[in-house]
């Protein structure tokens, strides 16, 4: 077997870790806004930014379509998490 080697993009490694705390994060504040899922990911977005984990390159709305992705959130019939 032969190994072959790539090149990483430090970006996109940077941009996976800052969506992994967003996520993790998110978890926390879910618990403390009694599973009201809008309500934490609005605290959630106000953090990001404050923090510097969200920005052009990694959005909400990125981290939305995370959750979906996990199956961690479903979209009710009006759309809202």
């Amino acid at each position: 077997m032969r190994w072959r080697y790539g090149s990483l993009d430090p970006r996109a490694v940077a941009r996976g870790e800052r969506l992994e705390r967003l996520l993790q994060l998110y978890q926390r504040l879910l618990l403390i806004a009694d599973g009201d899922v809008e309500r934490a990911l609005e605290w959630l977005e106000r953090v990001g930014r404050q923090r510097g984990l969200l920005g052009a390159d990694l959005t909400i709305d990125d981290v939305r379509r995370a959750l979906e992705r996990r199956d961690l959130a479903r979209p009710d019939a009006h759309g809202r998490l």
